[in-house]
């Protein structure tokens, strides 16, 4: 992973804004949090015009959905057998929430966060399986309620 770092740090993040949702999800995927939200901030404000459409003519979609795509994989990721909690969570977004975002397995998930930490977490397994964590503070946790 290290190189891969080191390949978008020498590329840089001047470039269209597909190439930028492209970026900001190597940089969550690799739990760079600070370059993830550089580049995301840097989509907003120099690729997209007011009505968040990108400023590239035609008109092109593959920017702002893999942009939100690396906003979840900011607040998630579920790709190594088990759900991680806020992996590269940047230090703006201290406070937050969010509410239907799905991980594999087709678990629904609702959390909120404060100071980066999770402070109410709730998973919907809409499959019926078994659902498998990863969270940094996760010792402190208790589970009011196991099923819904």
């Amino acid at each position: 992973m290290k190189a891969t770092s080191q390949t978008l740090d020498y590329r840089g993040n001047n470039t269209v804004g597909w190439a930028m949702a492209h970026r900001m999800n190597v940089r969550a995927r690799t739990k760079e949090a600070e370059k993830a939200h550089t580049v995301y901030s840097k989509f907003l404000k120099e690729r997209t015009l007011p009505n968040l459409w990108t400023v590239v003519p035609p008109f092109q979609i593959d920017g702002n959905l893999g942009t939100l795509a690396g906003v979840a994989e900011m607040l998630i990721q579920s790709h190594e057998g088990f759900i991680e909690f806020l992996p590269a969570l940047p230090k703006a977004w201290e406070t937050g929430s969010f509410d239907g975002l799905v991980a594999r397995g087709n678990f629904e998930l609702a959390m909120s966060w404060n100071e980066s930490t999770v402070s109410s977490l709730k998973i919907i397994s809409k499959s019926g399986g078994k659902c498998s964590i990863k969270y940094m503070g996760i010792k402190g946790a208790q589970i009011k309620r196991s099923w819904w």
